[in-house]
């Protein structure tokens, strides 16, 4: 507390302001090609001089669910419009990744048909994933199976099971249905429904999040650079959440959110006494609206595993709006990842991500503040700590060698259903160097890895399947030479 008394958060405030001037930056910049990646509205102009071929039909099929506009829409381009007559296969092509990028095709096939003169027409063959997909929960009190395998001995009473039920695709028109209940350690009653495109053109959507949760183990605090959890008989923690999500896509590659939540969170005496800043002022009630604005801009060529191309995104949140003196944390956050194919044949690939985060005030509630350790923002080699600070930098690289690729067909010979046929799998080996540093003013005491940098280094395989799903089990050094294999299943870089 002495240390935090001899700071000020004018630092904080400069790279604040430094950080927001660049996300509008990249936001007035990105303008500059949006009507070049613009959804399909109609004819599009080209020079008289350039030879073109107009797309005279649209032939979708395949799309047993899919309605067809959800196909269409993707593809840049629609019946009428002129493509010009050279770039005809890297129009389809990319329409084809596009359309892929839906993420709820197994397959996407193109094809010409019908070339005649100065038009053609464009057939679409896909062939569906299952969309109804009800998933056991097996889930772990901790942040991943590394720390449950090591830190707290594989203890089976640690485990959240219930059942979720995933409707992707739902309607044919790309939404998707969320509906989760689980018991155990925690119980947990969660609803989400995205609607991606609710306007015609594809433009404009929403989403609507619901969370009840109640739990009779909470991490209080962190300590020695780990979570400190408290257990109990009775419920320590009761939380709700609610709120709606706004989409705007500016085009194919570029899309808006905006979102508010409404929350509640309870924790038990206990948890105040063992922790006074949990939600700071020593209280065991928050209450709080947060409202969020964020921008993606994503050029990658396949995002479930991309091997070219770049994503950007940005983040803006706030808590307590200035109306809840005890609830009062603004974050923005921004990210770039880079990716190069490196030969011919994509064997070989690079990719490479930049993130970084501010937070002010200086002194967060407990609950709210976040550094690395949490979800995917993390240095490989550190996954059993936690580092809890107000900002942070974090750097990624990894180079991957193709292995092998194949489709189940491969192996059943076409005697299964088309679903399961189409089924893709494709192996990578990998080696990988991350680095992150965490600026912490506050929980620093008793915490030796903030305020400095972290080094992390290995290699790994990485198995890429169905439903674009991405298994990662990486070999892991540290700074400190503390190695260790550890087990991911999430997205890339």
């Amino acid at each position: 507390m002495a240390l935090l008394k001899k700071l000020t958060s004018a630092q904080v405030r400069t790279l604040s302001s430094r950080l927001l001037l660049l996300l509008l930056l990249i936001f007035s910049a990105n303008g500059m090609y949006a009507q070049q990646n613009s959804l399909p509205s109609g004819s599009k102009s080209l020079s008289p001089d350039v030879p073109k071929t107009y797309i005279r039909n649209i032939i979708v099929q395949g799309n047993k669910k899919t309605k067809p506009f959800v196909i269409i829409r993707e593809m840049g381009f629609g019946e009428g419009d002129p493509i010009p007559t050279l770039s005809i296969m890297d129009a389809l092509e990319k329409a084809r990744i596009n359309i892929f990028n839906l993420k709820i095709f197994n397959y996407v096939g193109m094809n010409i048909r019908n070339w005649q003169d100065d038009s053609l027409d464009v057939e679409v063959t896909v062939v569906e994933r299952w969309y109804i997909i009800p998933i056991p929960i097996f889930q772990l009190a901790d942040r991943n199976v590394n720390e449950w395998w090591k830190d707290r001995g594989r203890d089976l009473n640690r485990i959240q099971y219930g059942l979720a039920l995933s409707w992707e695709n739902f309607r044919g028109r790309n939404e998707s249905l969320k509906v989760s209940a689980s018991l155990g350690f925690a119980q947990l009653l969660e609803f989400n429904y995205n609607m991606p495109g609710l306007s015609p053109g594809g433009r404009f959507g929403a989403s609507v999040y619901f969370n009840l949760l109640r739990s009779k183990r909470l991490p209080y605090a962190t300590q020695n650079d780990k979570l400190a959890f408290h257990y109990d008989d009775n419920f320590v923690k009761k939380s709700f959440e609610l709120g709606p999500k706004f989409i705007f896509r500016r085009n194919i590659h570029q899309t808006h959110f905006v979102e508010s939540r409404f929350g509640y969170r309870w924790v038990a005496d206990t948890i105040q006494k063992l922790n006074e800043n949990y939600f700071l002022e020593d209280d065991n009630k928050q209450t709080f609206i947060n409202l969020s604005y964020a921008f993606e801009i994503d050029r990658r060529n396949i995002r479930a595993y991309p091997t070219g191309g770049y994503f950007i995104a940005g983040k803006f949140e706030n808590f307590g709006l200035g109306l809840q003196p005890k609830v009062n944390l603004t974050r923005v956050s921004l990210q770039a990842s880079k990716y190069f194919t490196l030969d011919k044949k994509n064997k070989h690939a690079s990719g490479h991500m930049a993130k970084a985060q501010v937070s002010f005030p200086r002194e967060q509630p407990y609950n709210l503040q976040r550094g690395l350790g949490y979800y995917q923002d993390f240095v490989r080699g550190y996954e059993y700590f936690v580092i809890d600070g107000q900002n942070y930098a974090l750097f990624k690289n990894e180079y991957r060698f193709k292995l092998l690729s194949f489709r189940m067909s491969d192996i059943t010979k076409n005697k299964g259903p088309a679903m399961m046929n189409a089924i893709p799998f494709s192996i990578y080996l990998k080696g990988f160097f991350d680095a992150g540093y965490v600026q912490d003013r506050f929980w620093a005491e008793g915490n030796s890895l903030r305020n400095q940098w972290l080094y992390g280094w290995g290699a790994g395989i990485d198995i890429v399947t169905y439903n674009n799903r991405l298994l990662r089990l990486e070999y892991a050094f540290n700074r400190k030479l503390q190695k260790g294999l550890y087990l991911h299943v999430e997205l890339p870089l």
